[in-house]
Formats: structure tokens, C-alpha cells, sequence
């Protein structure tokens, strides 16, 4: 015969044992397991809800009882903790999603995903899309709470953002390449107030005009500035960015083509705290009166006795091809210094250097940098090269009228800058503070390695000696400079011999920018073992999983193996355009020389 079927009034695919039917009936099934057939949240296995029934037939639940259905160990609704199918270790009732498939990772405190659209931490607070939900982005930063998340999707927006004091996150999603902010050439493009916590992160931040920050003005803040180029602005102070009593942490940041009139072409930072840390930055191209690429600055009063600019980093920076009067690349300058004791007041700028690579910067004075007055400044791995002054220290210039200022200097390079006056490499003009410089390189440079001191060279463990770049040479541009040592150069091992100075595999420190336990050594690895530093393969798009050492790809008489050691480009026939191709070229990176 035919079988039983039962009637599914609900439609939630389960039949009712009360209503069986006598014959075949177009919607009858042959399960009768529903336990109310007018409700399609109750059937067998449904999730449990937070509506006071007993959503999945179970005999055993009390009306009260949920389900952790996620196993987030997070529930719905505040109920009594009998009779759990699940184990949840939190009863309070908050999960805003107990879903199966979308809930495990959204629960009260869960970590939140930036701009994915979910409430993942249940608090209420969705990201701010811009310009999904909101118009601009000043509107979207208006309406975030303290500690929220702005998403700003692709696109030019010309406005001017100001923070205030707001702890929130502004990230353009799409990075700096698409997403940017025109400030319209009216005012500074961003601002951001006494925040401790604050975030900006991915955008191109342009055109901005202003007395103090250009680009950037920070006041007071603890802020992160990542993923950013900031470019094209201008300002009285800080063409490109300007820190004022704040404490910024800057990560993948290019600052290009600022300008100032009176200090910090790229960036300023005036009496700002003691822990701004600049890492992975790029300064390059911007001009000023006082420190084209980067000016600091502390101010003093007679009644305070603080340690301002204590303990800040610079690393892994390049500050390359800016101009000033004083300190081309670089300006350091400190008022001056005291100590009264109780009644009075001790001022003075700490900061540390390493792995830093000072360029193809001009100036009349310092034209790589200009450290002036009573700083306690450190230079370790840092490169100086190709920095040109009309006067004095084409690399370096160094002026104090006290002795407190304590400068040290330590497995520096010092190489092909030149001055007019004296002092090409490294001049010391009335210096009365102890300097220090130990396991140093100082050659090639043009008027005379140094100036006003007693010859650094043989003393100190410093020497002279063509360091061998990978490529370098003064009569290219900076900007096709590559400053790692050549597999026979000089300088590796040749720095600080100290445990604390290692490179990353355990060897001597190796002199200048490349050298030192902060340095990224990944640019001399040799994967396929053709001869060719897998870092430079890469800047030149070559395979580094292929032997390809013998290879010729621009046709110019060159294999590859000889570019490298020519210090030519392997992917252009003619590096310095002269009209000669390398193979034929006396010198292929000077096109005064066929």
C-alpha cells in the first residue's frame, strides 16, 4: 500500500504526528518528528534561538535553555545554565551571532578584522565605511567613537582631516597608491591632537598647505603613522610633517618633494617626547632652510629639568637628495644645555641612528647633516655619501660652544661627499664637546676627509678605503645608488668588534648602512647559486630561482655576473646614457666617459 504521510503546515520539512493523512497527498511527508507544526523555528536539530521555546524537540530542554550553536563559548541570551548541549564558559547572554557558519569568530571581546563590515567583538560598533556610509572623511571621524575604526575605500578626497583628540583608526584599504587626500592647497591636510593611541594608516596625503605641517601637523599625540607617502605639500615648518610635543611612530613612510621655508623640509619635530621612532622611512627630495630632509629641535625654559628626544630610533631609514642652508639631509639642533641642580634646568636631544643611509643631500653647511649645539646623538651603521656643501662638511658638520654635547660615531662611512671650503667627509668647527669616532671608513672625498680635528684616520680604528659599493658613482644620480658592499669590500668585518655590534649571522659588524643586528642581510642571500646577490636580482626583476649569471638581457656585451660587478643596471644597455653601450664604455656610469 501507500505510505503514511504526515502534514507540514510550517514547511519546515518535518510532518506532525496529529495530521496524518488517509491518502497521497500532494504535500504530505512520510516523517511525522515536528513537535509544534505551526512554528518553523521548532523542529528536530533546529538551532536553539533566544525566543523561550524548545527549538530543536528535545524532550529534556527546559523552555529556557540555548544552545552554544558556534562553540565560541558564547550564548545569546541570559538563561539558566541547565541542561547545556554545549559547554559555554561565558552565560551572560551577549553573542550577537551564535550562527553555525558565521559566528565562531564574532563574540563579546573577539578581535576585530578592520573593515570587514562585522561587529566580530559585539559591542555595537560597526566600521565607518567611507564612502559607503559616510560622504567624507572628516564626517566618518565625527561620528566614530573612541577607539573606532574609519575604512575610507579608493579614491581622491580633497579635504582637510582633523582628529582632535580622538583614539581612532583612519585606514585607507586600498593603500597609498589609490586612496588619497588632496588638501586642496588651503590647509594643512591633517591633524591630530593629544590622542595616545591614534592611527593613520594607508593613504597618499598631498597639496597641503600651512604654517606648521604641510602635510602632517601633529600636537601632543601618541600616534602611528604607517603605509604612507606624503608628498607635495608645503609649510613654514615642517613642509611634509610637523611634531610638536608628541611622540610619533612612523613605519613604510616615503616623505618626497615637501618643502619648507623656514625648517624641516620633509619632516619637523619641535620639542617633541622621548620615544618617536622613524622605521623603513624614505626622505627624499625636500627642501628648507634648516634641515631639508629632517630638523629636530628641542626647546627649554629656565624652570624645567626633563630629558626630551630620550631614547629616540631612526633606523632603516634613507634620507636622500634634499637641500638647505644648514644640514642638507639632516639638522640637529639642541639650545643650550644646563645643569643647576634642584634649582635648575638640563635639556638635551638623545638619538640614534642606525642603518641609515645619508645621501646625494646638499647644503651650505653639512650637506649630509648639521649637529649643532648640546646633543647626544648616535650614528651607528650609517652610511654618508655623495653630499655636497658650498662651505663646510659636505658629509658631516659638526658646531658646539659646550662641552656637553657627546656625539658618537661608530662603523660609519664616510665616502665621496664633497665642500668647497674644507672638510669634504667630516668637519668640526669649533667643537668644544667630546666626540667620538671609532671603527670608521672616511675616503674619497673632496676637500680633504676632514677638517678642524686631529686626522681621524689610523686612530680609533679608523681607516680609509674604497668601500665598494654595489653601485655608486658621483656622476649618476642618487637615486640609482645601491649602497650594499660588493662581495670583496673592505668594510665587511671590518666595524666594532663587540658581541653587541654582530651582523645577523654572528659575523663581525660590516661598516656603514649594511652592517650591524638591525640590518635585513636577506639582499646577499645567493638562492640559486649563480654569483648574484638575490637582493639585487630582484631590483632588477631577474629570476632568483634560475642560474642566470651568464645571461646578457639587454644586449650590451655584459652578462649579468659582469653587471654586477660593474655596477651597471643588467635590464638597460646604456646605464648612463652617454650613447655608448656598457660592454664598449670606459666608464658605463659616467656619461662624460665614452
Amino acid at each position: 500500500g501507500l505510505p503514511q504521510t504526515y502534514a507540514d503546515k510550517d514547511e519546515d520539512g518535518y510532518g506532525d504526528p496529529n495530521a496524518p493523512f488517509s491518502g497521497c497527498e500532494k504535500n504530505g511527508l512520510t516523517n511525522a518528528d515536528d513537535c509544534n507544526d505551526g512554528d518553523n523555528t521548532v523542529y528536530p536539530g533546529a538551532p536553539e534561538l533566544c525566543d523561550g521555546k524548545i527549538n530543536d524537540c528535545a524532550a529534556s530542554d527546559l523552555p529556557d535553555n540555548e544552545v552554544d550553536d558556534d562553540g565560541d563559548g558564547y550564548v545569546e541570551c541570559t538563561i539558566d545554565a541547565h541542561g547545556w548541549h554545549g559547554v559555554p564558559s561565558n552565560t551572560s547572554g551577549d553573542d550577537c551571532d551564535d550562527h553555525v557558519s558565521t559566528g565562531s569568530t564574532v563574540y563579546p571581546g573577539a578581535p576585530e578584522t578592520a573593515c570587514d563590515g562585522i561587529d566580530s567583538d559585539c559591542d555595537g560598533e560597526m566600521e565607518h565605511l567611507v564612502p559607503t556610509i559616510h560622504q567624507t572623511i572628516q564626517d566618518a571621524i565625527d561620528a566614530a567613537p573612541d577607539n573606532g575604526i574609519v575604512c575610507v575605500e579608493s579614491g581622491t578626497y580633497v579635504e582637510n582631516i582633523d582628529l582632535g583628540t580622538s583614539n581612532i583608526t583612519v585606514w585607507g584599504i586600498d593603500g597609498p597608491q589609490s586612496t588619497i587626500i588632496d588638501g586642496g592647497g588651503v590647509d594643512t591636510v591633517v591633524k591630530v591632537g593629544n590622542t595616545t593611541s591614534a592611527v593613520i594608516d594607508g593613504f597618499s596625503i598631498s597639496n597641503g598647505h600651512g604654517v606648521e605641517g604641510g602635510g602632517i601637523n601633529l600636537q601632543g599625540s601618541i600616534v602611528t603613522l604607517n603605509n604612507l607617502i606624503v608628498s607635495t605639500n608645503d609649510a613654514l615648518y615642517g613642509g611634509g610633517v610637523w611634531c610638536e610635543g608628541a611622540s610619533p611612530t612612523m613605519t613604510d613612510v616615503v616623505i618626497t618633494g615637501n618643502t619648507a621655508i623656514n625648517d624641516g623640509g620633509g619632516i619637523g619635530l619641535f620639542s617633541c617626547l622621548s620615544s618617536v621612532v622613524l622605521s623603513d622611512v624614505t626622505i627624499a627630495d625636500n627642501t628648507a632652510a634648516n634641515g631639508g630632509g629632517l630638523y629636530m629641535r628641542e626647546s627649554w625654559d629656565e624652570t624645567s629639568l626633563s630629558f626630551p628626544h630620550s631614547g629616540n630610533q631612526i633606523s632603516n631609514t634613507s634620507i636622500s637628495g634634499n637641500s638647505a642652508t644648514y644640514g642638507g639631509g639632516v639638522y640637529i639642533y639642541d639650545g643650550e644645555q644646563h645643569d643647576e641642580g634642584d634649582t635648575g634646568y638640563f635639556k638635551i636631544i638623545t638619538t640614534e641612528f642606525s642603518n641609515v643611509i645619508v645621501s646625494g643631500n646638499f647644503a651650505t653647511y653639512g650637506g649630509g647633516l648639521s649637529i649643532q649645539g648640546d646633543t647626544k646623538v648616535v650614528l651607528a651603521n650609517v652610511t654618508i655619501s655623495g653630499n655636497s656643501a658650498t662651505s663646510d662638511g659636505g658629509g658631516l658638520y659638526l658646531d658646539a660652544a659646550t662641552t656637553y654635547a657627546e656625539p658618537q660615531l661608530i662603523n660609519l662611512n664616510i665616502s665621496s661627499n664633497e665642500a668647497t671650503s674644507g672638510g669634504g667627509g667630516y668637519v668640526s668647527a669649533s667643537y668644544l664637546g667630546s666626540c667620538t669616532l671609532t671603527y670608521s671608513n672616511l675616503w674619497g672625498n673632496s676637500g680633504d676627509d676632514y677638517y678642524g680635528m686631529v686626522d681621524p684616520i689610523g686612530n680609533n680604528d679608523n681607516f680609509s678605503h674604497d668601500p665598494d659599493f654595489v653601485s655608486f658613482s658621483p656622476a649618476m644620480a642618487w637615486s640609482t645608488w645601491d649602497f650594499h658592499l660588493g662581495a670583496a669590500s673592505p668594510l665587511i668585518n671590518a666595524g666594532n668588534p663587540a658581541a653587541d655590534y654582530f651582523d645577523p649571522d654572528g659575523s663581525t659588524n660590516d661598516v656603514g648602512a649594511f652592517g650591524g643586528p638591525g640590518v635585513d642581510f636577506s639582499y646577499y642571500a645567493d638562492n640559486d647559486a649563480d654569483g648574484l646577490f638575490d637582493g639585487w636580482e630582484e631590483a632588477f626583476g631577474l629570476d632568483t630561482s634560475t642560474d642566470d649569471s651568464s645571461d646578457d638581457g639587454d644586449s650590451d656585451g655584459l652578462a649579468n655576473s659582469d653587471e654586477l660587478a660593474a655596477g651597471t643596471d643588467p635590464t638597460k644597455a646604456d646605464t648612463d646614457g652617454d650613447g655608448t653601450i656598457d660592454g664598449d664604455d670606459i666608464d658605463p656610469l659616467d656619461a662624460s666617459v665614452g
